[in-house]
């Protein structure tokens, strides 16, 4: 089915809190900002970008 985001747009897309740019989960499944170490859920292909609503992110640990 392939990624419905199109990478070019998701280069554009920034963290509404920040406004550091936000990175697409493998997963499709979310946008995540390193800064403030939130997730902004995907649902129905659509990014929701709510501060309150985001969850908060941890970086995964280990090296592989």
């Amino acid at each position: 089915m392939g990624d419905p985001f199109d990478p070019e747009f998701t280069k554009l897309l920034v963290c509404p809190k920040c406004k550091e740019p936000v990175e697409l989960r493998q997963d499709l499944s979310g946008f995540f900002c390193r800064n403030c170490k939130l997730l902004f859920k995907v649902e129905g292909n659509i990014p929701n970008f709510i501060i309150e609503q985001a969850h908060r992110w941890e970086e995964p640990h280990g090296n592989g």
